[in-house]
């Protein structure tokens, strides 16, 4: 036996099914992921999901609450069509999100709303029992729509539902849907019609509108009608100065040439460098963007750093109740107290945040931040694709976490940054640091290197890693950040570890330091080109994730998804659970409590089917026999020692004795014929 034995099993088992065949209905490429969420504020979880026929419908597993073993198909609550004038172009849904636009009442639960947009910007909010409340198309009214969707994609669409109120004299929160586009055909030239006799320096449609479509657009909708209250487009900022907060091109800058540059490129009235920022937007990482799925709106409370502003200067409050910071007028913020942790209902988590005054988009260009209230730009970070950002030595210093899968990633990434005398190999892990970069913190392989972490230690320390034998490619998952404890402040420690996983289930922990914490060789595998392989944080506590609202914490566990499997990794490289999967799935997998007990659960997208899979935690019986055993061992040891000790303590009794009797009768008298004197 290993003392690393976990206390507890975790299995996941199949708890119920729904069945999405409609092969008939050709929807885009948007999978929109169901929703785990207590719609109807009854204290039970409900599954929101949008069908391949186009129905939204509220499903409950809950029906079946005290049959765990059975696997069944949920309950449907109630369901609506999506699409009822039979139009198929534009008509597809994209996202689906809900929440509440009331404020937290310590006396009543509250329900959500539910909203849904399509291609042709199309917003539809429902109540909680799906009756339509409006209905509107929210951009590009203008547009010919059958032409605009066959030039142009979807790129990237979030939307947030938040009970913060942005307007005046109202209680009702705000909506905010963001998307952008990208065209088609990516080499068509948006200087199409300009003449050669025009000036080129003129501002052009067709520009102007490439700016509008390419940035991510946010629009602030009024929850009661659909009304815009704000929008905020790529007019509002320069393209160019959004790139250069992080120039795309940074790893091949000479960082004198970068600094001049920025310093001579300010940015747009009103727009704040990133660095004013540092402490909340380093707050805002880890930040990744590999597809679409990774997009996504927040509130939150930004502050800047203490030394760039008067600190003498105190907040006033507007007519409208509203934070007002002038001259930072447009930096303003909504006066809202912080909810404790333990409240009695349903809560959003950002109600958690005291005095929001930012919604921060995480997308495909970085970070943007804007007004809550007006929807101006205050300022941006951008960060690259297929990169993850996050500080992980805990210097509050930005680093970089690139995975060199094919040699060519090589010269494209690693050269700028190797080591005199190192020999840089693909199938490796590299960390840089600094905004740009500025050096290498270190590169391992996440290749078969190091002995297996089951492996004897005597095979562990004989296996040889041979560099030369390395797969021409590997395909590897998005790096989970993972958090830890720091073992002398018993706090969460500034340092993390990164868990990497490759397509043939070599599974690698690295330290923020870049040192070698464990390997796992049979995780889940999958080929390359497989977009769905994910890697992602888990924590099993329902509760603390609802209040947290995130699974990065230092109890979460390694989520690792594969073609045909998923996995759940302890912190220490253990296997806390294998689960076969019948089908591919397509997209992430999605965490929430569907049955309501606490533990959170996982949905599996497939291409015919939603699968449901409930965790069940119980003791484990190899721990409890373990603690037995080694409760027995040490009892046994200290009744050793005890009889030991006392056979010891007795037989020093009985010499002693022993030794007072001989002197008795050796005691010589005076009148002897042998005495001493």
């Amino acid at each position: 036996f290993t003392f690393d034995t976990p206390k507890y099993q975790y299995n996941f088992s199949p708890s119920w099914y729904f069945t999405d065949k409609n092969k008939g209905n050709n929807l885009n490429e948007f999978n929109v992921k169901p929703l785990i969420t207590d719609i109807d504020g009854d204290g039970s979880n409900d599954i929101i999901l949008i069908s391949k026929d186009l129905y939204l419908r509220i499903l409950s597993t809950n029906s079946n609450k005290n049959i765990k073993s059975d696997i069944h198909t949920p309950k449907v609550i109630a369901s609506t069509k999506l699409n009822k004038v039979k139009i198929s172009k534009g008509k597809n849904p994209i996202a689906l999100s809900s929440g509440f636009i009331s404020p937290y009442d310590n006396t009543t639960a509250r329900k959500q709303i539910i909203v849904v947009i399509t291609e042709d910007f199309t917003v539809s909010c429902f109540d909680n029992e799906l009756n339509l409340i409006w209905e509107k198309t929210i951009a590009h009214n203008s547009l010919d729509i059958d032409n605009f969707i066959d030039e142009y994609i979807i790129h990237e669409v979030s939307i947030l539902v938040s009970p913060f109120s942005i307007r005046n004299n109202s209680n009702i929160g705000t909506i905010f849907v963001g998307l952008s586009l990208l065209p088609k055909i990516h080499n068509v030239s948006i200087e199409n019609g300009l003449l050669e006799s025009e000036d080129g320096n003129l501002e052009h449609k067709d520009i102007n509108f490439r700016t509008k479509v390419d940035h991510f657009n946010i629009y602030a909708l009024d929850p009661e009608n659909g009304h815009i209250v704000w929008r905020h487009n790529g007019m509002d900022v320069n393209t160019e100065q959004y790139e250069k907060s992080l120039p795309q091109h940074a790893y091949t800058l000479d960082i004198q040439k970068l600094m001049t540059k920025s310093s001579q490129n300010l940015h747009h009235k009103g727009i704040y460098d990133w660095t004013i920022f540092k402490d909340s937007l380093l707050a805002e990482l880890p930040h990744e963007w590999h597809t679409r799925e990774d997009t996504f709106l927040k509130v939150s409370h930004f502050s800047r750093k203490t030394n760039t502003i008067n600190k003498n200067r105190k907040l006033s409050k507007s007519r409208s109740g509203k934070y007002d910071s002038k001259p930072f007028s447009r930096f303003t913020g909504i006066e809202s107290k912080s909810l404790p942790n333990s409240v009695k209902f349903a809560h959003d988590v950002s109600e958690h945040i005291a005095n929001p005054n930012v919604l921060v988009a995480h997308t495909s260009k970085g970070l943007e931040i804007i007004s809550l209230v007006t929807g101006k730009p205050i300022t941006s970070l951008a960060l690259q694709e297929e990169k993850t950002y996050a500080d992980i030595d805990g210097d509050n210093v930005v680093d970089t976490l690139i995975v060199l899968e094919h040699v060519d990633d090589i010269s494209i990434h690693g050269k700028a940054f190797e080591l005199p005398g190192s020999n840089l190999k693909h199938c490796s892990l590299l960390a840089v640091s600094g905004l740009p970069p500025l050096h290498q913190l270190f590169n391992s392989s996440v290749c078969p290197q190091h002995g297996n972490i089951n492996d004897p230690i005597a095979q562990r320390n004989s296996n040889k890693f041979n560099r030369d034998s390395l797969p021409l490619r590997v395909e590897a998952s998005t790096p989970v950040i993972v958090y830890k404890i720091d073992s002398k402040t018993l706090q969460e420690s500034k340092l993390k570890n990164i868990v990497i996983s490759i397509n043939s289930g070599t599974i690698t922990c690295i330290s923020g330091h870049g040192d070698f914490k464990w390997q796992l060789r049979d995780g889940p595998k999958w080929n390359i080109g497989f977009k769905y392989k994910s890697s992602l944080l888990f924590d099993s506590d329902a509760y603390r994730v609802k209040e947290k609202g995130s699974h990065s914490s230092i109890g979460s566990n390694i989520f690792i998804v594969g073609e045909n499997s998923f996995h759940l990794i302890s912190n220490d490289g253990e296997i806390l659970a294998i689960t076969d999967i019948p089908d591919k799935p397509i997209s992430k997998p999605i965490f929430g409590d569907f049955d309501s007990d606490g533990i959170t659960d996982v949905i599996i997208v497939t291409e015919e089917c939603f699968y449901g899979y409930r965790l069940e935690i119980i003791e484990s019986s190899k721990g409890l026999l373990l603690s037995f055993l080694i409760l027995t061992i040490i009892a046994v040891i200290v009744f050793v020692v005890n009889i030991r000790s006392t056979y010891n303590e007795l037989e020093s009794s009985s010499n002693s004795i022993n030794s007072n009797k001989k002197k008795v009768l050796t005691l010589f008298r005076s009148t002897d014929n042998f005495h001493t004197d």
